[in-house]
């Protein structure tokens, strides 16, 4: 018999049932899989719940979508969207019924897209490890033949939709014996005598955690104490919770929603990490067998520092309780296990769409039945947040009792760090939580940068916000600087759009000589503009030889989706010449090819841009591709007005698939050094910071805190390059001078 996760005998005992239709279907899987299958029965995919998961080692990954639905009920639009046949009122006729094709897709982009580490970009490289994870849907109430009039016949002259269509099992009742299964799992080679090449024992192992998160051990975290004033005036290097972040944590008074505001290096992450896993204790003391704590953030790569600090505390717990995602993400997730379609219209503006779905209070108020809930709820970074999106999670998701909230509902924030301009009242945020508790001790305050965070504050925010008035004392002013602090502050104003050259020598200069002592993990470059980012990292990547962490697409995953046929801009006569060139026109697997194409496209434009830096290296890679220099240039010469056009498509391709990827499994111990913008390392912090302050953008209202944020993401180490931006060198000159 297979393995069920959970087991069957769990499942019976669940507080919400499975559907007849799922009870059916495990049913069988009981019947007619051996013990080397795996079912997952609706795991928690980082907000993802799809019905059912199979998956065998060596073999392949079945995700299967149930539906209880009487299908002479729907019928599908020109566009193959499902409307109900006969609505009964205006609301069913207007409602957002989501094809569960579109559903159980999703739930594998977000797998490649999202979920696993590398997947995406192995994927890319490898376009065939696509086909391991394979789609279903199984229609209860429905015969094959009931499926094929209704999504399969009336398109048999379209072949676009067959081909997409041949790539879904659409599973009727009839189809449920082991002959006609097991010949869909042989078909996909989930079921085969041969281990699969592409389905290696990574990604198998990859999945698996994710589908089965392990249980974190009490000695696996770091011991912090509870707060003592003696013991800590006695040994003031003892790992403790101030005594606020002690009162917060375990809170006496039971307290089932506050909100938190704290200064520069208070530790509100801590402190959040630390109620979290102290609210799983207290539910499971309660008898909740499996507690629901949801984390939202607002920047997506903070989901894994959240992570790494949950990891930090020493307590034993369930890693499957934790659901931490940035709040986009969770409203994706949660629409399509709604089976809520959501899709931008055709001459719909982006702010219509995001007001009819994120915005849409209605929407998840008028299913409240449905929505899942969820014991306690944190929201971090709390000014990214607008108003309606804190009310949609505290009414529809916390769970209920009565008419009052039985979980807790926590905030936690700073308003300085008010990048995306969200409304404030009275210098502070605007919320749905009543007070506000203030985090007063700073974890830095033997550090520079912390004096350098106040010092901004005063220049910049002085009459907007509240100053962070903790940090200092009547005889500090603007421009006085207490010398005696640790660590490193420099300014450093360079004239050019993009001297990408200077950047380099100051960052690696830097390296090499003042912050020495620092390990590359701990050093992170900071920006505004992504084209400056993704330059600057191709040049520092191939001048160094080292390895680099990006929340962002590199020039080789640009060219090499480019150089794809599928995407339709790849130009096949270069392409098939350049193959030629390299002699693989006989590969029968054309990857490698274009992999190799990808990176001499990478370095070619480098070439174009610093040719005295960059000749030898694309002579050598030429080389290693068994080309020559001379030949690879005379070809690119050749087809000059292809390249430019073909270029251009690159560089104005739509990367966010990537780019989310990226920041979804964003990891600080990477062992490299850290390349990323101000936006997508909110919330984080690093050792030793590049800052690099730009132009500041005509439209921006938020750009004094866009810089603070920059400023304060660095714990020991802050060098602010500035490249050209008048508006702000003569008080970043003073500010930094003044404390360094």
């Amino acid at each position: 018999m297979a393995q069920f996760i959970p087991s069957l005998e769990i499942i019976s005992k669940f507080r919400v049932q499975p559907t007849e239709g799922e009870c059916s279907l495990l049913r069988f899987l009981e019947r007619s899989l051996d013990d080397t299958f795996e079912v997952y029965f609706n795991p928690f995919l980082n907000g993802d719940r799809p019905d059912v998961v199979i998956m065998r080692r060596g073999g392949g990954v079945l995700i299967i979508e149930v539906k209880d639905w009487d299908l002479a009920a729907y019928e599908l639009d020109e566009k193959k969207h499902w409307h109900l046949k006969y609505p009964q009122n205006d609301k069913e006729a207007h409602a957002y019924i989501k094809s569960p094709i579109d559903q159980v897709l999703k739930y594998k982009e977000n797998l490649y897209n999202l979920h696993v580490e590398k997947l995406l970009e192995t994927n890319i490289k490898n376009p065939k490890l696509w086909g391991v994870v394979t789609c279903g849907v199984y229609f209860h109430n429905a015969t094959q033949t009931q499926i094929s009039k209704l999504l399969i016949n009336p398109y048999k002259d379209n072949k676009g939709y067959q081909k997409f269509i041949r790539n879904i099992e659409l599973i009727g009742c009839d189809n449920l014996d082991v002959s006609s299964f097991n010949q869909i799992l042989a078909k996909h080679y989930i079921l085969s005598d041969r281990p699969s090449c592409l389905f290696s024992d990574w990604l198998y192992e990859s999945i698996r955690r994710l589908l089965l998160p392990p249980l974190h051990l009490q000695t696996q975290g770091r011991f912090i104490s509870r707060y003592n004033g003696y013991l800590k005036r006695q040994n003031p290097q003892m790992l403790m919770y101030s005594k606020k972040q002690d009162e917060l944590i375990f809170d006496d008074k039971k307290r089932k929603e506050w909100r938190i505001k704290g200064v520069v290096g208070s530790g509100k992450t801590t402190l959040m990490a630390a109620k979290a896993v102290q609210s799983y204790k207290e539910l499971i003391e309660q008898g909740v067998t499996h507690p629901k704590i949801l984390i939202l953030t607002y920047n997506i790569t903070l989901k894994n520092f959240i992570h790494d600090k949950i990891q930090q505390v020493q307590e034993q717990f369930e890693w499957s309780s934790f659901t931490i995602l940035n709040y986009h993400q969770f409203i994706n997730a949660q629409l399509n296990n709604l089976g809520i379609d959501f899709r931008k219209e055709d001459d719909e503006t982006l702010d219509a769409f995001f007001a009819r779905y994120y915005d849409n209070y209605s929407l998840f108020s008028e299913r409240k039945e449905d929505t899942e809930r969820f014991d306690v709820i944190f929201i971090d970074e709390i000014q990214d947040y607008k108003r309606v999106w804190m009310d949609i999670i505290k009414d529809n998701f916390l769970i209920e009792q009565g008419t009052y909230p039985q979980g807790g509902y926590y905030l936690l924030g700073d308003v300085k760090q008010n990048i995306y301009n969200r409304g404030i009242s009275k210098k502070d945020v605007v919320t749905n939580v009543l007070g506000v508790n203030t985090l007063e001790t700073c974890f830095r305050s033997d550090m520079k940068i912390k004096d350098l965070a106040l010092g901004f504050q005063q220049a910049y925010f002085d009459g907007k916000y509240e100053i962070d008035s903790t940090l200092t004392s009547d005889q500090d002013s603007l421009f006085v600087g207490q010398n005696l602090q640790q660590g490193y502050l420099n300014y450093i104003p360079l004239q050019g759009k993009y001297p990408i050259q200077s950047v380099f020598n100051i960052i690696e200069g830097n390296i090499q000589n003042r912050v020495n002592n620092v390990s590359i993990n701990d050093i992170t470059v900071l920006g505004v503009e992504f084209e400056f980012l993704k330059l600057f990292e191709t040049y520092y990547r191939y001048k160094t030889g080292r390895r680099t962490t990006t929340m962002f697409e590199t020039y080789e995953l640009m060219y090499l989706q480019g150089i794809r046929e599928s995407l339709g801009f790849a130009p096949s006569k270069l392409k098939a010449d350049l193959i030629s060139l390299i002699k693989r026109e006989k590969d029968r697997n054309p990857d490698k090819a274009e992999r190799q194409l990808a990176t001499l496209f990478t370095l070619f434009e480098m070439y174009v841009r610093f040719p005295s830096e960059f000749k030898t290296r694309l002579e050598t890679t030429c080389n290693e591709f068994q080309c020559t220099f001379n030949d690879f240039m005379a070809i690119m010469l050749r087809n000059k007005n292809i390249i430019l056009d073909f270029r251009k498509s690159v560089f104005s391709a739509n990367y966010d698939f990537i780019r989310n990827n990226k920041k979804f499994n964003f990891w600080m111990n990477t062992g490299n050094i850290k390349i990323s913008s101000i936006h997508s390392f909110k919330g984080w912090e690093s050792d030793t910071v590049f800052l690099i302050l730009q132009e500041h953008m005509d439209g921006d209202p938020s750009f004094d805190e866009l810089l603070y944020t920059g400023i304060t993401r660095t714990i020991s180490n802050l060098v602010v390059i500035n490249l050209g931006n008048k508006e702000y060198h003569e008080n970043m000159k003073r500010l930094i001078d003044a404390y360094k």
